[in-house]
Protein backbone atom coordinates (compact mmCIF):
# COMPACT_ATOMS: atom_id res chain seq x y z
CA UNK A 1 0.00 0.00 0.00
CA UNK A 2 1.19 3.52 -0.82
CA UNK A 3 -0.25 6.67 0.76
CA UNK A 4 0.35 10.09 -0.82
CA UNK A 5 -0.82 13.31 0.82
CA UNK A 6 -0.26 17.05 0.80
CA UNK A 7 1.42 18.38 3.92
CA UNK A 8 1.03 22.11 3.35
CA UNK A 9 1.07 24.12 0.15
CA UNK A 10 4.54 23.10 -1.04
CA UNK A 11 5.17 19.62 0.41
CA UNK A 12 3.96 16.16 -0.54
CA UNK A 13 4.48 13.21 1.79
CA UNK A 14 4.71 9.65 0.45
CA UNK A 15 4.63 6.50 2.57
CA UNK A 16 4.63 2.86 1.49
CA UNK A 17 4.56 -0.56 3.11
CA UNK A 18 5.11 -3.95 1.50
CA UNK A 19 5.78 -2.41 -1.93
CA UNK A 20 8.30 -0.13 -3.62
CA UNK A 21 7.81 2.97 -5.73
CA UNK A 22 9.73 4.21 -8.78
CA UNK A 23 9.77 7.82 -9.97
CA UNK A 24 11.21 8.89 -13.33
CA UNK A 25 12.06 12.24 -14.89
CA UNK A 26 13.52 13.01 -18.29
CA UNK A 27 15.94 15.92 -18.06
CA UNK A 28 16.47 18.75 -20.56
CA UNK A 29 19.62 20.84 -21.07
CA UNK A 30 20.54 22.90 -17.98
CA UNK A 31 18.30 20.85 -15.69
CA UNK A 32 19.95 18.89 -12.91
CA UNK A 33 19.62 16.21 -10.26
CA UNK A 34 22.13 16.93 -7.49
CA UNK A 35 22.92 14.91 -4.35
CA UNK A 36 23.22 17.13 -1.27
CA UNK A 37 25.43 16.56 1.76
CA UNK A 38 22.43 16.01 4.06
CA UNK A 39 21.26 12.91 2.09
CA UNK A 40 18.58 14.73 0.10
CA UNK A 41 18.33 15.06 -3.69
CA UNK A 42 17.60 18.34 -5.48
CA UNK A 43 15.95 18.26 -8.91
CA UNK A 44 16.14 21.63 -10.68
CA UNK A 45 13.98 22.40 -13.70
CA UNK A 46 14.46 25.67 -15.62
CA UNK A 47 10.81 26.43 -16.34
CA UNK A 48 9.29 24.97 -13.16
CA UNK A 49 11.54 25.37 -10.13
CA UNK A 50 13.15 22.95 -7.72
CA UNK A 51 12.00 19.79 -6.00
CA UNK A 52 13.81 18.39 -2.99
CA UNK A 53 13.44 14.67 -2.19
CA UNK A 54 13.93 14.03 1.53
CA UNK A 55 14.08 10.39 2.73
CA UNK A 56 12.41 10.05 6.15
CA UNK A 57 12.27 6.24 6.55
CA UNK A 58 13.99 3.66 4.41
CA UNK A 59 16.00 5.28 1.65
CA UNK A 60 16.11 6.48 -1.94
CA UNK A 61 18.26 4.99 -4.70
CA UNK A 62 18.77 7.70 -7.32
CA UNK A 63 20.21 6.72 -10.69
CA UNK A 64 21.50 9.49 -12.97
CA UNK A 65 24.75 10.59 -14.58
CA UNK A 66 26.03 14.03 -15.49
CA UNK A 67 26.03 14.73 -19.24
CA UNK A 68 28.85 17.22 -19.89
CA UNK A 69 27.86 17.78 -23.54
CA UNK A 70 24.27 18.76 -22.71
CA UNK A 71 25.25 20.40 -19.38
CA UNK A 72 22.54 18.43 -17.59
CA UNK A 73 21.87 15.33 -15.59
CA UNK A 74 20.86 12.30 -17.58
CA UNK A 75 17.34 10.97 -17.11
CA UNK A 76 16.62 10.37 -13.43
CA UNK A 77 15.19 7.21 -11.86
CA UNK A 78 14.38 7.20 -8.15
CA UNK A 79 13.59 3.89 -6.42
CA UNK A 80 12.45 3.67 -2.81
CA UNK A 81 14.42 1.40 -0.50
CA UNK A 82 12.03 0.11 2.19
CA UNK A 83 13.34 -0.64 5.68
CA UNK A 84 13.66 -4.37 6.27
CA UNK A 85 11.12 -5.52 8.86
CA UNK A 86 12.25 -9.15 8.52
CA UNK A 87 8.87 -10.27 7.15
CA UNK A 88 9.11 -8.85 3.63
CA UNK A 89 6.76 -5.97 4.44
CA UNK A 90 9.27 -3.16 4.88
CA UNK A 91 8.23 0.48 4.66
CA UNK A 92 9.51 3.77 3.29
CA UNK A 93 8.61 7.41 3.67
CA UNK A 94 9.84 10.56 1.98
CA UNK A 95 8.87 14.19 1.49
CA UNK A 96 8.93 16.19 -1.74
CA UNK A 97 9.36 19.95 -1.26
CA UNK A 98 8.82 22.52 -4.01
CA UNK A 99 10.17 26.06 -4.32
CA UNK A 100 11.03 28.35 -7.24
CA UNK A 101 14.66 28.23 -6.02
CA UNK A 102 16.78 27.46 -2.94
CA UNK A 103 14.64 24.57 -1.74
CA UNK A 104 15.36 23.55 1.85
CA UNK A 105 14.28 20.59 3.96
CA UNK A 106 12.18 21.22 7.05
CA UNK A 107 13.91 21.35 10.43
CA UNK A 108 11.63 18.49 11.54
CA UNK A 109 8.67 16.53 10.21
CA UNK A 110 5.45 15.86 12.06
CA UNK A 111 4.15 12.27 12.28
CA UNK A 112 2.75 11.06 8.98
CA UNK A 113 -0.83 10.80 10.25
CA UNK A 114 -0.95 14.52 11.08
CA UNK A 115 -1.22 15.79 7.46
CA UNK A 116 -3.88 13.20 6.60
CA UNK A 117 -7.31 14.70 7.18
CA UNK A 118 -9.30 12.84 4.55
CA UNK A 119 -8.38 9.38 3.30
CA UNK A 120 -9.61 8.28 -0.11
CA UNK A 121 -9.15 4.56 -0.70
CA UNK A 122 -8.50 3.37 -4.25
CA UNK A 123 -8.58 -0.41 -4.65
CA UNK A 124 -6.31 -1.36 -7.52
CA UNK A 125 -7.92 -4.80 -7.74
CA UNK A 126 -11.50 -3.63 -7.21
CA UNK A 127 -12.90 -1.03 -9.64
CA UNK A 128 -15.89 -0.53 -7.31
CA UNK A 129 -13.64 1.01 -4.68
CA UNK A 130 -12.31 3.50 -7.23
CA UNK A 131 -15.90 4.66 -7.87
CA UNK A 132 -16.48 4.98 -4.14
CA UNK A 133 -13.26 6.96 -3.80
CA UNK A 134 -14.40 9.41 -6.49
CA UNK A 135 -17.75 9.84 -4.75
CA UNK A 136 -16.09 10.48 -1.38
CA UNK A 137 -13.59 12.89 -2.97
CA UNK A 138 -16.35 14.87 -4.70
CA UNK A 139 -18.55 15.01 -1.60
CA UNK A 140 -15.74 16.23 0.64
CA UNK A 141 -13.87 18.35 -1.90
CA UNK A 142 -14.19 21.53 0.15
CA UNK A 143 -12.98 19.76 3.30
CA UNK A 144 -10.09 18.17 1.42
CA UNK A 145 -9.03 21.45 -0.17
CA UNK A 146 -8.81 23.13 3.23
CA UNK A 147 -7.33 20.28 5.24
CA UNK A 148 -5.29 18.11 2.88
CA UNK A 149 -6.11 15.08 0.80
CA UNK A 150 -4.52 11.66 0.99
CA UNK A 151 -4.73 8.85 -1.54
CA UNK A 152 -4.09 5.24 -0.55
CA UNK A 153 -3.09 3.05 -3.51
Amino acid sequence: MIIICFDGKDTIRVRGRGIGLRLFSGMKPHEACIPRLDGTWQLSYGAVGEFLLVPLAGGLDVDTEWDWKRVTSGDVTVDTLPDDDGAGGGSFEFAIHFAPSNTERAASYRPFVAPVQLLVVLGLKNAGKAGLARMVAERYLNFAGKNGLALML
